[in-house]
């Protein structure tokens, strides 16, 4: 519940960043903001904010024709202004920098709510992870969580500040594509308990290593306060030896030596698996791939460290389903996809290779469609070898590479020698669905996977155009 009912005025009072105002702040609810200008409405509170192809502040005009009760702007773009061209009837609050402006006014925000906040990264699965516990959280709370892709350095601020009264309990993703973006964000949002769900490759090129990106995904435990409650994923070669005597960690995996313990009972003829937790009830998911395993139980560990019932536990998770482009499975015209194209790096793309060429539910050939991971550095072109590498001695009848690093994946699979079906790179998505539309038959099975920027589902288009 909230201490009191934090007001704007009160912010800007402690506020460094603080310039000046003209006009009511009191008329503004800081909480019904927007920082998109095209889709604003009338009576909320615009924050244009910069980044490396645009400044929000030549929009500030349409923002206040469209009826935004305030803005906040920067002091070097505010001096330069006509001021009587937009502040009728309009706040204005000068700040040195809207960015900050955002994120401190959102930490200030938070601070005023004492309801516990769980904290979720990691290099895979941290989406599904944090959905997970928000739908197991649900059973007995009111949870706030991040809405869409919201997990960087705007979409977090963004996710506080909508903290209200009715909350019990949030539920944030924390994502980074660059060091200390992590522990900037620990900071925002002050967790009582963090979650880290493993170390890989994904971001590589920003960060240098895997190494370094342990480094920058431990932040949020070394970034909460003392006492705080942290999960250690004991199946990952890296957070398995953490230790921190500050903070109460507890321990998910295999062995029934650690505080909440899960084992594999079964698999259906989609991978789906069935496990147990702490003996105490048995989960079939509906989300098909035996990594999700891990993800599960790292979600019901922590729903059960907030007392919810092992029926609720298994209720919410055996009807969870996956965000749209993870590992979705459905059919088309007798052939099966699987639509992973949300996103890849180097972990997810072995794991969903991995799935496909071990699907017992394929009944046809086994075809993949991928395009480039992103955000890999300089270790492009040598990940993307060893995908073709690892692609080889797989039963893969078909493979479609999409992207000028996937020309890669081609050099793995050929310096093998041991691939017996056919690959081919292609220019563009409709190439590769012209192609698939051709010689696609029921009871064939298509992997679509690529990093976000290779929009890999636009070969499902093209190919569901065709026919």
């Amino acid at each position: 519940m909230a201490q009191k009912n934090p007001k704007l005025k009160e912010f800007l009072a402690v506020y460094p960043g603080f310039v000046s105002n003209t006009g009511k702040v009191e008329n503004v609810s800081y909480q019904n903001l927007s920082i998109d200008s095209r889709t604003i409405q009338v009576g909320q509170f615009f924050i244009p904010l910069k980044g490396e192809n645009f400044d929000g502040h030549e929009f500030v005009t349409a923002a206040v024709e469209k009826g935004a009760s305030g803005i906040a702007v920067e002091s070097e773009w505010y001096s330069k202004q006509d001021q009587a061209l937009f502040l009728k009837n309009v706040v204005v609050i000068v700040v040195r920098d809207t960015l900050d402006f955002l994120q401190k006014l959102s930490a200030w925000h938070r601070q005023h709510f004492m309801i516990p906040v769980v904290g979720i990264t990691g290099s895979n699965g941290k989406t599904t992870v944090r959905k997970m516990i928000a739908e197991i959280l649900t059973s007995k709370y009111a949870v706030l969580t991040n809405e869409g892709n919201q997990n960087n350095h705007i979409g977090v601020p963004l996710t506080l500040l909508k903290i209200n009264t009715s909350h019990q309990v949030a539920a944030i993703e924390l994502g980074t594509n660059h060091p200390g973006e992590i522990a900037m964000l620990t900071d925002l949002i002050k967790p009582d308990v963090g979650v880290i769900t493993n170390i890989g490759k994904g971001h590589i090129g920003f960060f240098g290593s895997v190494e370094a990106i342990y480094r920058e995904k431990r932040s949020l435990f070394e970034n909460m306060k003392s006492g705080s409650v942290v999960f250690k994923n004991m199946e990952d070669a890296f957070l398995r030896n953490y230790q921190n005597s500050d903070l109460k960690i507890i321990r998910v995996g295999s062995s029934r030596a650690y505080d909440y313990h899960g084992r594999i009972i079964s698999s259906d003829q989609f991978g789906c698996v069935k496990f147990s937790i702490n003996a105490i009830t048995e989960i079939s998911l509906r989300i098909p791939g035996l990594h999700l395993f891990q993800n599960a139980l790292m979600a019901a560990a922590v729903g059960l460290f907030f007392g919810i019932h092992a029926e609720g536990l298994k209720a919410r998770l055996e009807n969870f389903q996956p965000e749209k482009q993870r590992m979705q499975i459905y059919e088309k015209n007798g052939v099966l996809i699987i639509n992973d194209a949300y996103n890849a790096n180097p972990d997810s793309t072995v794991a969903a290779i991995d799935y496909l060429a071990n699907l017992s539910a394929a009944k046809g050939r086994k075809i993949i469609a991928i395009g480039d991971m992103l955000e890999m550095g300089d270790f492009g072109e040598e990940e993307h070898r060893m995908i073709g590498k690892f692609i080889n001695g797989k039963p893969i009848d078909f493979v479609f590479l999409y992207g000028p690093l996937s020309t890669n994946v081609k050099k793995g699979i050929i310096e093998t020698n041991s691939f017996k079906g056919e690959m081919h790179w292609y220019k563009t998505h409709e190439e590769i669905a012209s192609h698939l539309a051709k010689i696609l038959a029921p009871n064939d099975v298509l992997l679509v996977k690529g990093s976000r920027g290779m929009k890999m589902e636009n070969v499902l288009k093209n190919l569901f155009r065709q026919n």
